[in-house]
């Protein structure tokens, strides 16, 4: 269901800086696939692109990406002024750069603020392993 505008998520107010996501106490990450529009709490979600040849660090190790926005589109036939034809997802309306960084059991991503009001950073918990998450000692970036 489509949020309206004052219950949306909004991360245009972050302060640049590091941040681990965690949903109900668990350790949550960033998606890698394009997020839909109106998903996560937020009309335009932000998710992590991996572009050919790029993956998430490994333990310990920290790389730059990109986060993109998905926003919707709307397509118009330049002959018919009444209205949009058609609406696609541009799953990258918006870049911004991300650091990640793996901390052996869970990511902490370096994050700005958004451009407006109805984007925020889209988080999921990862794939279950059935395997507990072990002891884990501090990150530091």
């Amino acid at each position: 269901q489509p949020q309206t505008p004052r219950d949306v998520l909004c991360d245009r107010q972050l302060n640049v800086g590091w941040y681990r996501f965690t949903i109900q106490n668990r350790s949550a990450e960033m998606p890698t696939r394009c997020a839909s529009v109106n998903y996560c709490g937020t009309q335009a979600p932000i998710w992590l692109r991996l572009d050919d040849g790029q993956r998430l660090p490994e333990a310990l190790q920290q790389v730059q990406l990109t986060a993109c926005s998905s926003w919707s589109r709307h397509h118009y036939d330049e002959e018919d002024d009444s209205g949009p034809v058609s609406e696609y997802a541009d799953c990258c309306a918006m870049k911004y750069p991300v650091s990640v960084r793996n901390c052996s059991g869970y990511f902490v991503y370096r994050l700005q603020p958004t451009e407006a009001c109805n984007m925020a950073y889209c988080a999921q918990l990862p794939p279950a392993s059935g395997m507990p998450l072990p002891h884990i000692v501090a990150c530091r970036p």
